[in-house]
């Protein structure tokens, strides 16, 4: 494949695994808005976390319950409430008769030019079109068995049946929408998603004593371990030539070494996690000013992904949108040993449907982190979010640490915002236009190299029919997918119902 630049090129960037991880380069259509703001360093290996402490000694290994394979249950850390039921409509439209895609005419009396849209759809055999979904965080439960939806190409109607993938970090999964056929070409001008997802949310109340109790456990479960990974537009970024490479971190390293120093604070390992998670927070929240929501826009008007800085061009401006505030903290949260995800939903509570209005703007998207509060003694697992833009809208300083803080762990908004992705782009290679938009698609024998994408979220009360049985998203017997495709495919890059081939 040909390579380009996530602000600049013109061709299909280069898909390249770093750290054992398959991700996903994007193609620009739009000019460059800035240049490459931090070019990553060249690959080099990457120092895994440091190993958290042993248990004290007293109990021994054989008396133990062997919990390595078994998942861990939901722990009493994180308090769920005032439930609501909601469900997130979303559009993604992509146009492939681009605006980029321009004929130059010249006035053979005059001499003047002038650019012409240049028609150009998309011919293809095969195309795979990816949306995540999100099981779970720590203020949402998926129905899992109410999620629809419809693909369609030129207006016309290619398939109403996802596949479900899995296996990815999160635990995200991802639903795909195949069209075509391996021995015929369809040519394609507009393709759109339509998708239905039913959730529940909650507010969350985090009981801060009996966290800070908790210690680090001798080694993460491997599905919680997975969110130290490297992620793209966290430890990851696309340099001038857009290939995927690590950033720099060093300057992340020296800002956590001095945020322990000042609490003096000589081994992370030493302290709770979730105290070290409250230090880090309290610090960023200090620091960094948030100004901006961090979306693109097309240009009628239309959301058209999110624009994210490296985390350490955040640290240095010591300001940035809510993106790249969420973007810092997950990087600092996972240096410094913390399994950390970031979640980004949509948010439909009143006050910011006023901003909306006043703006004239059809999106509204937040974005936060979670981190990990494993106990290990009692095998449980809470996901304890950290909104740090709603930490910077309350005031400037952050309270006392020996006080509860709102938007750490205990959040009064998140019943309203319904959490639809973990990554900013699909952990997969995938390719999508512009700024990342968290779909993506695999198209054989290639995708388009310029198109425009668009994006649109609505979300309303679930309806609830008369006689139905009480709805439980956390009963897996009742809570099954409703997709003949479904539960899907472990392994991301083999679909369970077509032949193998690259970008699954």
């Amino acid at each position: 494949m040909k390579k380009s630049s996530l602000r600049g090129g013109v061709s299909i960037a280069s898909l390249v695994a770093v750290m054992g991880l398959c991700l996903p380069a994007i193609a620009q259509t739009d000019p460059p808005k800035r240049p490459v703001r931090t070019a990553p360093t060249a690959p080099k290996p990457v120092t895994p976390p440091p190993r958290p402490t042993q248990p004290a000694p007293g109990t021994p290994a054989a008396a133990k319950k062997d919990t390595k394979k078994e998942p861990p249950v939901l722990g009493p850390y994180v308090k769920q409430e005032q439930q609501k039921d909601l469900t997130l409509a979303v559009m993604v439209r992509v146009n492939l008769d681009s605006p980029n895609n321009k004929t130059t005419y010249t006035d053979p009396f005059t001499g003047r030019t002038v650019d012409m849209p240049r028609p150009t759809p998309m011919t293809f055999k095969t195309l795979g079109f990816v949306f995540p979904i999100v099981p779970s965080t720590g203020s949402s439960d998926l129905f899992l068995n109410e999620i629809s939806g419809t693909l369609r190409v030129n207006g016309r109607e290619v398939t109403s049946t996802p596949v479900i993938l899995e296996g990815y970090p999160g635990p995200v999964k991802l639903t795909r929408w195949d069209a075509g056929t391996t021995d015929a070409d369809t040519e394609a001008r507009v393709v759109q998603l339509d998708m239905s997802i039913g959730m529940r949310c909650y507010n969350t109340v985090l009981d801060e004593k009996a966290a800070f109790l908790v210690k680090w456990p001798s080694v993460y479960p491997a599905e919680i371990a997975k969110n130290l990974q490297p992620q793209l537009y966290v430890e990851l970024g696309l340099d001038a030539a857009g290939n995927i490479r690590p950033y720099d971190d060093k300057e992340l390293s020296e800002a956590l070494a001095l945020f322990m120093d000042q609490e003096n604070i000589k081994d992370i390992k030493t302290q709770p996690p979730a105290w070290i998670a409250k230090v880090i927070a309290g610090k960023v929240w200090s620091l960094i000013q948030i100004s901006g929501d961090g979306l693109t826009m097309t240009r009628t008007g239309e959301v058209s992904g999110m624009d994210i800085k490296p985390p350490v061009e955040t640290l240095r401006d010591k300001k940035g949108t809510e993106q790249d505030a969420t973007a810092l903290m997950a990087a600092l949260y996972r240096k410094a040993g913390l399994p950390t995800r970031t979640v980004i939903g949509y948010d439909v509570t009143a006050k910011d449907a006023k901003f909306l209005q006043k703006s004239g703007k059809s999106n509204r998207m937040r974005s936060w982190v979670e981190f990990a509060l494993y106990d290990e003694d009692k095998h449980t697992i809470n996901w304890v979010p950290v909104d740090l833009a709603r930490m910077r809208k309350t005031t400037n300083r952050p309270p006392s640490m020996d006080r509860p803080w709102n938007f750490f762990g205990t959040h009064d908004e998140l019943s309203a915002v319904t959490p639809f992705a973990l990554h900013f782009h699909p952990p997969t290679d995938v390719v999508a236009y512009g700024s990342p938009g968290f779909w993506g698609w695999f198209v054989t024998p290639a995708p388009a190299k310029n198109a425009a994408q668009a994006l649109k979220f609505v979300a309303t009360p679930s309806s609830v029919r008369g006689g139905q049985p009480p709805r439980d998203p956390k009963n897996q017997e009742t809570n099954k997918p409703n997709t003949p495709g479904a539960p899907g495919n472990p392994e991301p890059q083999t679909p369970p119902t077509t032949p193998k081939k690259k970008g699954y």
